[in-house]
């Protein structure tokens, strides 16, 4: 299972960010995708970008709406990422150093320089389809993200579950509107003190079907999976939540809201958290 919060920072609630944005609702602060799935997590793919790749020189993005926001960003200088946490959505970045752009990923990263006391500017484009779009979102997923549907090695009693909470769908939507809903049910405990799974169980399947209790990284990666097995291609973003608002009117985001969640991939609609 992917693990954010251990690797951010080892003290709680410690400040990481703070950003001005023009939206009223801001939304995830993305750093990148996990879409390399293993027999029993979600792994970060290599990136590579070239010169030309420089967010300088624009993002390789169509605007998926005429909407636009504008959210200024400052890191603290004790926060060095190689990953730009920016909104989902971004059409345009304004940054000093050599950072670039995987349109693939949809990451903006550097391998010389770091997030470390960095301003920024990130333009974004919110995507928000309705239920009934996505529901008539076409089936085949015709060039598109094939290898987001990888899923070795999952264990049956997952496929089970999955094919039974999706028995009844109509669409790639429906069923993982199911999904979603028995992962959200009242059957499952958030807690950021799992059991761990006995002997040699597969710790999905013991999470879905047994313990019932995890935290962020436990929800998305069963969510993913899942989705994956409907056919529906999916990773793991990882990041922030949009942090606590303060009353100058800027958002404060901590290692408190470091997250992760689940992204699939909807034709005509592209990937959505």
């Amino acid at each position: 299972i992917v693990s954010v919060d251990h690797a951010l920072a080892s003290s709680l609630n410690a400040p990481v960010l703070t950003y001005h944005s023009t939206s009223q609702t801001p939304g995830y602060l993305r750093m990148t995708s996990l879409d390399d799935l293993t027999t029993e997590s979600f792994t970060a793919s290599s990136l590579n970008a070239p010169v030309s790749a420089r967010v300088s020189n624009g993002l390789e993005v169509v605007a998926p709406s005429a909407q636009q926001v504008t959210t200024s960003i400052a890191v603290g200088r004790d926060i060095a990422f190689r990953w730009l946490p920016m909104p989902t959505t971004a059409t345009a970045v304004s940054v000093p150093g050599d950072w670039r752009y995987d349109p693939t990923t949809a990451t903006t990263f550097s391998a010389s320089a770091t997030t470390s006391g960095l301003h920024y500017t990130v333009k974004s484009s919110p995507d928000l389809p309705t239920p009934a779009q996505l529901a008539h979102a076409p089936s085949t997923i015709a060039g598109g993200p094939g290898g987001d549907l990888a899923n070795p090695n999952i264990d049956p009693a997952v496929r089970s579950l999955t094919s039974q909470l999706t028995a009844g769908a109509n669409s790639k939507y429906d069923a993982a509107h199911d999904i979603q809903r028995y992962l959200t049910s009242s059957r499952f405990t958030y807690t950021v003190n799992p059991p761990a799974p006995p002997g040699n169980q597969d710790p999905l399947a013991f999470f879905l079907l047994h313990s019932r209790a995890g935290f962020c990284q436990q929800y998305a990666t069963a969510m993913a999976v899942m989705a994956r097995l409907i056919g529906a291609p999916s990773r793991v973003a990882v990041g922030f939540t949009a942090g606590t608002p303060q009353r100058d009117g800027t958002w404060l985001v901590t290692t408190h809201d470091a997250h992760a969640w689940p992204e699939l991939f909807f034709p005509d609609y592209g990937w959505l958290p």
